[in-house]
């Protein structure tokens, strides 16, 4: 029997990629959901092309708000969606045919609370490729641990984003997005693994991620390094009741974030907002960073000295590309 899975998708300035979003939602194998279209105060024909697809769909409907934002256009979805499960799919990105088949069949295959799926990143604003999905792609049964271990390597961008996962209804329950610019995929995504039992991780491809020029994912300007850096405080709050290891590493990613940040807001206008927060921030948990068992010598020093000399964390971070 066929279980209803709620797709929430805030809209906002998107009438160049909108139309072929919905349509690959429209032709899902899987046709038993709804779509949640929350328009945050679009101001180009967005509108008019949600509306077409609710008038001839009845799986979709529109919501109107002010602009908000694309957490609180998430929150209004979430509020008002009726299914067992939820996908979150932004309005610029399209999904393949078989993504809700595919990710429900492996999701109800056993007692998991969300399963992460692979994706591909559009190669021009007219791609529109749907490349054969391996329906014998590999699987992994994975516990809390790992999920938040990936969520605090930054290396892996795929736990931190809530666009590449099924989830259940149960696993989602009252939480809801930070009212926040930036890193609100991975403080939601925080509260959900944490209170994860098991989650499935498989290798197919089962979505289509764009980016467009002049998106938040896109901008590299001082407003974003200060407001992601903001974001690291709510983790530093939420993080005090976990156990020791993933304090640990959330206090790893702080830090990092904490030289990052710097690197990138040294001689904007930014640069004493962001001293001043970073003050706060040290004054809070520094000698708990450099007391805590989980984190080696050579971690601790590290940080020592890339703040106490930005002059060698600059360097080194110019050679990374960073």
């Amino acid at each position: 029997m066929s279980e209803l899975i709620s797709i929430i998708v805030p809209v906002y300035n998107c009438e160049g990629y909108l139309s072929q979003c919905l349509e690959s939602i429209a032709t899902q194998t899987y046709t038993c959901f709804e779509c949640i279209l929350v328009n945050d105060g679009s101001t180009d024909r967005s509108v008019e092309i949600c509306n077409r697809f609710c008038e001839k769909d009845a799986r979709f409907r529109l919501i109107h708000q002010n602009n908000e934002g694309v957490s609180s256009a998430r929150n209004t979805g979430l509020d008002e969606a009726k299914g067992d499960y939820i996908l979150f799919v932004d309005c610029d990105d399209f999904l393949f045919p078989e993504t809700l088949q595919e990710s429900w069949q492996k999701l109800t295959s056993g007692p998991f609370d969300w399963i992460m799926f692979d994706y591909i990143r559009a190669a021009s604003p007219d791609d529109s490729r749907f490349p054969k999905i391996n329906k014998d792609a590999s699987f992994r049964r994975l516990d809390r641990e790992t999920a938040l271990c990936g969520l605090l390597d930054s290396r892996n961008p795929s736990f931190a984003v809530v666009w590449n996962k099924l989830y259940t209804r149960r696993i989602i329950g009252n939480i809801r997005f930070q009212p926040i610019r930036y890193a609100e995929d991975t403080l939601f995504n925080y509260e959900v693994f944490r209170h994860t039992r098991q989650y499935i991780q498989t290798d197919q491809c089962l979505y289509c991620w764009r980016i467009r020029t002049g998106s938040l994912t896109a901008d590299n300007n001082s407003d974003r390094f200060l407001a992601q850096f903001k974001s690291m405080m709510i983790l530093e709050d939420i993080s005090r009741s976990d156990n020791p290891a993933m304090r640990a590493l959330c206090l790893k990613k702080i830090y990092k974030q904490l030289i990052i940040a710097r690197f990138h807001l040294t001689g904007t206008t930014s640069y004493p907002d962001f001293i001043s927060i970073a003050k706060r921030m040290r004054d809070n948990s520094f000698k708990e960073y450099l007391s805590h068992r989980g984190i080696s010598l050579f971690d601790k020093v590290r940080i020592v000295l890339l703040w106490l000399c930005p002059h060698i964390s600059n360097a080194i971070l110019k050679a990374k590309g960073n």
